[in-house]
């Protein structure tokens, strides 16, 4: 649709002062195409303009005002420019006859107004972003166009009458002005030079919003690039604390599944010799072994699920403060953006750009949380597990083969005292495993806990400067500072 207004403007000029036939009669209707002309002016082009200058995808805007405006003025350009080129080609026309003529005005007419409404619509959207008053100014504009295609309408019923009773009596009257009368011109023109007011007021409105948000775009698109950068950093560092995690699981149930063997091993000289013992029933001390075997393996799986539920409480954690940490920064962005197009300061402008400078620069801070899991050496719960599993072991093995073969009769009391601890030992020794489990639990919650204190501060902190920046640009509005 680009350049309709100048289209109708050169086809006007082509004809002024040379012979000419006029809305498809065999002669001119005095000033009909001066004044058309004239009425007409520029045409849509003032809106064509507007649109040259946006230059970015206005689905980029998150306020949707530039969508809006591209939506009312492709309407405005498409169905009005049709109106203004219909006109033009109509005052020109010698080719006939009027009713072909005024059918094409007609039918532009006819799509113009039920477009128009179409416009309106789209304009809707900018009631909840704009000053009351500019969305009242574009909205008005709008309808008085609407309201205007009819008036255009109800002219073009009156010239296409008078055409059809030049075109049946040619004869009777010399005088065209008689039938298309100067009244009639003069109405003609004036709806349409109303029409083209009301496209240039728009064409006024628009600019404003359109370098506003624009720049908004600019400032919403930045955000992302450093929010996404900031992402993939704390990604990043998550992931090599994730693996950190994966060996220190590793390394823990190695140490920790070889106890029961361990235990197992020490009491080889009993249970590879049974019959030396207790009469032979050693069944005490087998129920023990199978008891520290199961305990031993419920310690490796309780370790292992232990590990993997920090991994998965500081990915959420991470996930969560870096979510509300960028999202403080595009709210402040927003807050800025629509404050932007409902203040009336003279510093508006001004003071946008300079705080949404600092925004962006705040959105960098978002960075810190990568700083907060640490990558845990797997020596620390090494060495705390290690301890402890040396006291379990020790502690579980204190009966030994020489102690019972040490009793005068291993087939006596003295014998069958020592096995029959074998059902406390193993009480005793799950206590102390469900021990070394929380133990590990305990120094895991001490990680988590710096891990998450790290974040929650960074993210309190980025909110904080959030907040004196949105409170700064308030102020400059009413100072300028």
């Amino acid at each position: 649709m680009f350049g309709f207004g100048w289209i109708v403007v050169g086809l006007l000029c082509a004809v002024v002062g040379a012979v000419r036939a006029d809305l498809g009669l065999n002669q001119e209707v005095p000033d009909l195409a001066v004044k058309v002309e004239d009425a007409i002016g520029l045409g849509v082009e003032p809106l064509l303009e507007v649109n040259t200058t946006i230059e970015v995808d206005p689905a980029l805007d998150p306020t949707g005002a530039l969508g809006a405006i591209v939506g009312v003025i492709n309407v405005v350009n498409g169905s009005i420019g049709e109106v203004f080129a219909a006109t033009g080609n109509a005052v020109m026309d010698s080719t006939g006859p009027p009713n072909s003529v005024f059918s094409h005005v007609f039918r532009a007419n006819i799509n113009a107004e039920i477009n128009m409404q179409n416009a309106i619509a789209s304009a809707v959207p900018l009631r909840a972003i704009l000053r009351k008053s500019v969305y009242q100014a574009i909205e008005g504009n709008l309808s008085v166009i609407q309201n205007q295609i009819k008036n255009l309408t109800s002219v073009y019923t009156e010239l296409g009458a008078a055409a059809n009773t030049i075109t049946l009596f040619p004869n009777r009257s010399r005088d065209i002005s008689t039938e298309i009368t100067p009244k009639l011109v003069n109405r003609l023109a004036a709806v349409l030079g109303d029409i083209s007011s009301k496209v240039a007021n728009l064409a006024d409105l628009f600019p404003d919003i359109v370098m506003k948000q624009i720049a908004a775009v600019g400032y919403f698109s930045a955000a992302n690039a450093t929010t996404n950068s900031a992402v993939s950093k704390v990604r990043a560092q998550l992931n090599m604390f994730n693996s950190s995690i994966s060996t220190t699981i590793a390394n823990l149930t190695a140490t920790a599944g070889v106890l029961a063997g361990n235990i197992s091993q020490a009491y080889v000289p009993i249970t590879s010799a049974a019959q030396n013992f207790n009469g032979g029933d050693i069944s005490n001390l087998t129920a023990f072994l199978e008891l520290v075997d199961s305990h031993n393996n419920d310690l490796v799986q309780n370790i292992t699920l232990s590990m993997v539920d920090l991994q998965d409480y500081i990915a959420e954690l991470l996930a969560n403060e870096t979510r509300d940490a960028t999202g403080a920064v595009c709210n402040g962005i927003r807050n800025l953006t629509d404050s932007a197009l409902l203040s009336v300061s003279d510093f508006s402008t001004a003071c946008s750009n300079r705080y949404q400078a600092q925004l962006q620069r705040a959105l960098l801070q978002v960075n810190r949380l990568a700083s907060c899991p640490e990558s845990t050496p797997s020596e620390d719960f090494y060495s705390l597990l290690n301890s402890l599993l040396t006291s379990v072991r020790t502690d579980s093995v204190a009966i030994t083969a020489s102690q019972i073969l040490g009793c005068s009769n291993t087939f006596g009391a003295c014998s069958s005292t020592y096995f029959s601890v074998f059902p406390d030992l193993g009480e005793e020794t799950h206590i102390q495993l469900q021990m070394v489990h929380n133990a590990i639990v305990f120094k895991i919650r001490a990680l988590a806990l710096r891990i998450g204190t790290c974040a929650e501060a960074v993210t309190a902190d980025v909110q904080e400067i959030v907040q004196q920046i949105v409170s700064s640009y308030a102020a400059c509005l009413e100072t300028g500072n």
